[in-house]
């Protein structure tokens, strides 16, 4: 994975509640700097909130919904 820098990225990463998640699963590391520092224009979760919506919390960034026991 390449490196990111963390200065840059998505307005809304701090606000989001996938990020804080991401945050902590090394499983889900690929998803934060894909979408949250590097191409987070196209993140499901980032165009909605842009729209004025609340996203669910199982929206993955990619636009498909993270399947909750």
């Amino acid at each position: 994975m390449r490196n990111v820098d963390e200065t840059k990225g998505c307005t809304h990463r701090n606000s989001c509640p996938m990020f804080a998640l991401f945050d902590t699963a090394d499983q889900l590391d690929y998803w934060r700097q894909r979408y949250c520092y590097s191409e987070y224009d196209r993140c499901a979760r980032f165009k909605s909130m842009l729209a004025g919506e609340t996203p669910p919390v199982q929206l993955l960034p990619s636009g498909r919904l993270l399947r909750l026991p």
